[in-house]
């Protein structure tokens, strides 16, 4: 889903109400909220499976993140065993996740199944370490389950992401987001769209006769190259690789920490 113009056609459509709300100086929040539960519902929709795993993973670690809470707001955190036993069942899905791969189980796998389950076991030790006293249903599955991060990162810290996400923009420090934001889906989109057709056809043109010789069609062949050859140019400048958080600026701080992008 993440290779097809229908999901930067409605990226974009979803984008140009936080355009707006972010000119006025609104609060994204609840837009960014309703944004994520739309995209990831457009990019899942193809996948019942998936979407029911990732169902039932955003509210375990929900539950899971308001019981801990709970106790120790209620006796502490002395309890080491508790704390231990919080993390463990917070890791729990990706274990699962991994076993079923690794000894092909049916797949237990869904979009964003690391990055998703890191940042809920970020909330479960700030916790433990009494750095987050309160935090609603909505605020927990806002970050854990915020889209732009969902494929690539960044893992965040849920007190800097609701922090940003209450945070509200003078229109001049928005445009200056919003032009880079805008960047870097362009950026992005000549990648697929140009860059990585050019590359796939001049490839098909000189593997073709020999494509029965190959392990792997030259269409994958070609898509694995330009794989490799943008994970090589993200290594050498960050700047390159796409984030529509840029867009919303809802909580990645990319004015200021040019790495996340």
């Amino acid at each position: 889903a993440f290779g097809e113009l229908t999901f930067f056609v409605a990226l974009a459509a979803l984008a140009l109400p936080a355009v707006v709300l972010g000119l006025t100086g609104r609060n994204l929040k609840y837009y960014g909220l309703f944004a994520t539960i739309a995209m990831l519902g457009i990019t899942l929709a193809g996948s019942l499976k998936q979407l029911a795993l990732l169902g039932a993973f955003l509210v375990g670690e929900t539950v899971l993140m308001k019981l801990h809470l709970w106790f120790i707001t209620r006796y502490g955190n002395t309890n080491v065993w508790e704390r231990r036993a919080a993390v463990l069942l917070a890791l729990l899905p990706l274990v699962l996740v991994k076993v079923a791969g690794l000894f092909h189980f049916p797949s237990l796998g869904f979009l964003g199944a690391s990055y998703l389950t890191f940042r809920a076991v970020q909330v479960i030790v700030e916790i433990s370490d009494k750095l987050i006293k309160s935090q609603s249903v909505l605020d927990h599955l806002y970050f854990v389950a915020f889209f732009p991060t969902v494929s690539s990162g960044p893992i965040d810290r849920s007190r800097r992401f609701l922090q940003d996400a209450q945070r509200r923009f003078t229109p001049g420090e928005y445009l200056a987001i919003l032009g880079r934001g805008l960047w870097l889906m362009v950026l992005g989109a000549f990648y697929k769209f140009a860059l990585a057709t050019l590359i796939a056809g001049w490839m098909r043109d000189r593997l073709a006769p020999h494509e029965t010789q190959l392990t792997i069609p030259v269409k994958d062949f070609a898509h694995l190259v330009i794989t490799l050859a943008m994970g090589y140019a993200h290594g050498r400048s960050p700047d390159t690789t796409l984030n529509p958080a840029a867009l919303a600026r809802l909580a990645l701080d990319g004015a200021r920490r040019k790495d996340s992008l």
